[in-house]
């Protein structure tokens, strides 16, 4: 039971959508998480063109289960804010949304679920990873094992796979650092479209408001880490 042909790290939208895509190869995969659904991520909360162009590749239906979930609300517009106060605000032609991650990560997680044929583990993340020659073993938290001849490594900036298997390092001028926080009744925002404020004094990084459901909104700032 607790040999697989592949092991996936993460069960966020990374995660899903690679055991989305191998719901038709024949092969025993596993998805592992650390934490139970739904749960928090820091991010902007935007979903833009190319999500939707993804799931379509891998199945229409994908596309149409995201255009029937309710939690997200159509970004058609951008409003840029120069540090000067000067504004230009730029419209898409493909369609893009805003939803929390809360919600949005639930969604691919419970399409994953319906849709692929993947076994899937929340809420006990990886402990120590063991590779072979011909196979890799993985001991959880709650010191599960589990085997496969390849494990994917989706769980994100903080990768625990990246820090187990590789000696890869931060490099600070090409990572970002950002932090954000949900407000409602945010007056004097155009409707369907998410605005990116340039502030002097903080370059290079943004202020961003984007719109979210239920009158709420995603704001953020976010900063290249060697000038932070």
């Amino acid at each position: 039971m607790n040999h697989f042909d592949i092991i996936i790290v993460g069960a966020g939208p990374a995660g899903t959508a690679c055991a989305l895509s191998l719901k038709d190869s024949g092969l025993k995969v596993l998805i592992l998480d650390k934490n139970t659904f739904p749960r928090d991520k820091v991010c902007g909360d935007a979903i833009p063109n190319t999500v939707p162009k993804a799931l379509k590749m891998l199945d229409e239906n994908y596309l149409e289960a995201l255009r029937s979930f309710p939690e997200k609300i159509n970004i058609d517009s951008c409003k840029v804010i120069a540090p000067s106060g000067k504004s230009v605000t730029l419209h898409f032609k493909l369609e893009g949304y805003a939803s929390a991650r809360m919600d949005f990560d639930n969604f691919m997680l419970k399409l994953a679920e319906k849709e692929s044929m993947a076994s899937i583990v929340t809420g006990d993340g990886v402990q120590e990873v063991t590779m072979s020659h011909d196979q890799v073993e993985v001991t959880t938290e709650k010191g599960n094992r589990f085997y496969s001849k390849i494990i994917i490594g989706c769980d994100g900036a903080h990768s625990v796979l990246n820090k187990k298997l590789t000696t890869t390092k931060i490099d600070h001028d090409h990572y970002i650092g950002a932090v954000r926080a949900y407000y409602k009744n945010v007056k004097g925002l155009q409707p369907n479209t998410m605005e990116i404020h340039l502030v002097k004094g903080f370059m290079p990084g943004y202020f961003w408001i984007f719109p979210l459901t239920n009158n709420s909104c995603n704001t953020g700032f976010r900063m290249v880490s060697s000038s932070i």
